[in-house]
């Protein structure tokens, strides 16, 4: 592998993150007035010109791990905490 195909490569990166940005922004957008809409009428549900439109809500959970550790003791934590080692590319 070359010098030259690497930078080819982070090229054609840029270029394909540049093209997927701006029809994911206009999508947000229309998601974000399809929201206050879907708030503003009260309803979860609704159909708008054939397509089904809903309001979902979710409850996601965190951790904070500085304060699982704190209160676990050395052997339960080496029960459940278990290390796992990726590798991936990233280019910023």
């Amino acid at each position: 592998m070359s010098d030259q195909e690497a930078r080819d490569a982070v090229a054609a990166y840029a270029q394909a993150q540049d093209s997927m940005r701006e029809p994911e922004k206009v999508k947000r957008t229309a998601l974000d007035t399809l929201k206050a809409w879907m708030r503003r009428q009260g309803d979860a549900k609704a159909t708008v010109d054939g397509r089904t439109v809903s309001l979902v809500q979710s409850t996601r959970y965190s951790v904070n791990y500085r304060r699982l550790n704190a209160v676990l003791d050395p052997e339960t934590r080496s029960d459940i905490v278990t290390e796992s080692e990726s590798e991936y590319v990233r280019v910023t």
